[in-house]
Formats: structure tokens, C-alpha cells, sequence
């Protein structure tokens, strides 16, 4: 038996399992170093986006809905693009009874579930309703009234709109105090039936300072009890959507 043949070739094969392994260690701390650069990247271009000038974005959350007897969870996904005067919205919802999806654009809106799908030409009240879950519906809100044409300087024109900071947090709120008497009619239209019919009081926005992106959105009744809670665990801002999304 050849043992020095054998020490020798034994040798070899530790040499290569320890190339290996450095090798592997090398390439642990590149990955680490990729994510690194790709991590700080992604948050400094989230961090220069205005979370209240989107032109589109990807969001996932927990909804919580609250009744007077019941309330109901949901993970909802949604997708949101806009270009020129074509606003177009995907909504995935699942919660253990069923899941379900529907899609608006500017005079459609679909609605799929269990392989079935339905569709409604120029439903409006549908289109209204079902984004006051969406965030969009928030910042168009806030957009609109933050502009000194529709909160004029008349003190009774019913809102209230606030900005709090604390803790690297920013909350914006549009408290409904009264009927609402904007210079814009269709504005106007919109926060009284809420007030009124909806029985909504005021509506919430929490944002990371820092980030920039939503934590949190309630939606309040008058007696300023949640309505709707939701809770963002991702939000990605200006992200490309494929038109297929928008598709069933």
C-alpha cells in the first residue's frame, strides 16, 4: 500500500474543500455587500419620491372593516397606475371564506371570483366606494383640499385638514366638521355623501418620515370610531405594472 501516495492525495482533497469553502465565504460576502448597495439604493429613491404625487405603485395590506355587530380581515393587494386622464386599479382580496378580485378603470368596473366574472359600464357609485379603501382616494382628497382654490379662507367651509409629527411619524387628517362647502362642486358632492351616508368623520394618513412610504390609513366614523384600519406591510413608489394586471 502506497501511504505516501495516499497522505499526498488526501492533502489535495483538503485543499480543495478548503478552496471551497473561502469561496463560498467570498461569495456570502459579496451577496452581502450586493444587498447592501441594492438595499441603500432602493431606500434613497423611495426616500426622493413624494408619496402624495405618485404615478403609480404596488401595496399590500391588512384591512380590518368594522360594523356596529361584526368585523371582517382581508389581505388585500393592490396595483395602481395612472396615465394622462386613464387611472386604472387591480384590488386581490383574500380572506378565509374566499378570495376575490376586481379591476377598475375610468368607466369599468370587473369583478372576479370562483372562475366568475362580471363587469359594469360607467358604475360610478362602485368606483367611489370601493377606493375609499385605496390610499389613492386619500391623496387625491388631500391633494384637492390642500390647494388654496378648494380650502378658501371662509372658516365654515366644514374641513379641517391637519399635519402632526411625532416620532418620525407624519399623520395627515381631513376631519368632515360640518357640510362641506369647498369652491369645488364635485369635491363638495363626494365628502357630504360620505359624511352623511357613509357616516364618515374624518380620514387618516400615517407615513414614515423617513421612508416616505404609509404605515398606516383609518378611516373614521362620527363618533370617531375606525371604520376601516390598514395596516401596509409593502409599498413600492412609481413601480412599472404590466397592462396584463389590469386584465382578467
Amino acid at each position: 500500500m502506497d501511504i505516501k501516495g495516499f497522505k499526498i492525495k488526501n492533502q489535495k482533497i483538503q485543499k480543495i474543500w478548503i478552496i471551497i469553502f473561502l469561496a463560498l465565504l467570498v461569495a456570502i460576502f459579496l451577496i452581502g455587500i450586493s444587498f447592501f448597495i441594492v438595499f441603500n439604493n432602493s431606500s434613497k429613491i423611495t426616500s426622493n419620491n413624494d408619496i402624495f404625487n405618485l404615478d403609480s405603485y404596488y401595496a399590500k395590506y391588512s384591512v380590518v372593516t368594522y360594523s356596529n355587530k361584526n368585523q371582517n380581515s382581508y389581505i388585500i393587494e393592490e396595483y395602481c397606475s395612472k396615465e394622462k386622464d386613464n387611472t386604472k386599479f387591480r384590488f386581490n382580496t383574500m380572506n378565509k371564506e374566499s378570495n376575490y378580485s376586481y379591476i377598475i378603470t375610468n368607466d369599468t368596473f370587473s369583478i372576479k371570483s370562483n372562475e366568475q366574472k362580471n363587469s359594469f359600464q360607467n358604475y360610478e357609485s362602485v368606483q367611489k366606494n370601493v377606493n375609499l379603501l385605496s390610499i389613492s382616494t386619500y391623496i387625491d382628497l388631500y391633494n384637492n383640499l390642500k390647494n388654496g382654490d378648494n380650502i378658501s379662507s371662509n372658516k365654515n367651509n366644514g374641513i379641517n385638514v391637519s399635519i402632526e409629527e411625532k416620532d418620525k411619524l407624519i399623520s395627515y387628517k381631513i376631519k368632515l366638521e360640518d357640510k362641506v362647502n369647498c369652491l369645488d362642486e364635485n369635491l363638495n358632492k363626494y365628502l357630504n355623501n360620505l359624511r352623511d351616508n357613509v357616516k364618515v368623520s374624518s380620514l387618516e394618513l400615517i407615513i414614515d418620515k423617513d421612508k416616505n412610504i404609509p404605515i398606516e390609513y383609518t378611516v373614521y366614523r362620527e363618533d370617531d370610531r375606525a371604520y376601516i384600519d390598514i395596516t401596509y406591510s409593502e409599498f413600492e413608489i412609481n413601480k412599472k405594472i404590466d397592462e396584463k394586471v389590469f386584465s382578467f
